[in-house]
């Protein structure tokens, strides 16, 4: 079959390209062959590509080959990480559950309105409670803007039985927050395996093309 060199250009430029679909298409359309007949022209330019440029066609499946294993070593650190971070999460989530089922409530009175240490705007509770005939104050690590309590607010702590300095305000913010910062953070390495996964195999479909 004689083939216009500017046809056969641009056929070969496609096939350069690892566009060898459409490439096949447009043998069929220009020459309105079968798709049969599409394949062997193309099978040939691609023989001749490899004749008359071996280094370089090597050369880009070494760079494509290199970069594939580089990207599935990535995507198996982001997988272990999302699985640790997982892990972590549903420990986090057992324990404290767990210290809530075993902990010792006791009514508080909020007294004080604190600022965080980096002097950021929001604010945490500082609530006196007694315990034990005791009377003792237990400040939040939880801040908020605006404040999640007022002043003379009565709240619930949760105190531990083995050990009275283990102290935790009853609310889903303190008692959860680990686990939704845990989890919030398992995202981002959950979201970067599963866009590497589809990216690798859309490079090897291309390379086995």
């Amino acid at each position: 079959m004689n083939i216009n060199p500017d046809t056969k250009k641009a056929i070969i430029e496609l096939l350069q390209e690892g566009r060898r679909h459409e490439a096949k298409i447009f043998v069929e359309r220009q020459f309105g062959v079968t798709p049969e007949q599409a394949e062997l022209l193309v099978q040939a330019l691609e023989n001749e590509i490899k004749q008359n440029h071996p280094q370089p066609v090597a050369l880009q499946v070494n760079k494509v080959g290199c970069l594939i294993k580089i990207l599935k070593i990535l995507r198996f650190g982001a997988a272990v990480t999302t699985l640790i971070l997982m892990l972590a999460t549903v420990i986090a989530w057992y324990t404290a559950n767990h210290f809530s089922g075993e902990a010792i409530r006791v009514k508080g009175r909020v007294i004080d309105m604190a600022h965080g240490s980096s002097g950021s705007s929001g604010l945490a509770p500082v609530i006196e409670y007694s315990y034990q005939g005791e009377t003792k104050v237990y400040r939040s690590n939880v801040f908020s803007k605006p404040p999640a309590y007022r002043l003379n607010e009565e709240v619930t702590l949760l105190i531990n039985p083995n050990d009275p300095n283990d102290v935790v305000l009853d609310s889903f913010m303190e008692r959860y927050f680990t686990t939704f910062f845990l989890s919030f953070f398992t995202l981002f390495p959950l979201l970067l395996t599963v866009g590497l996964h589809i990216f690798i195999r859309k490079i090897s479909k291309s390379v086995a093309r």
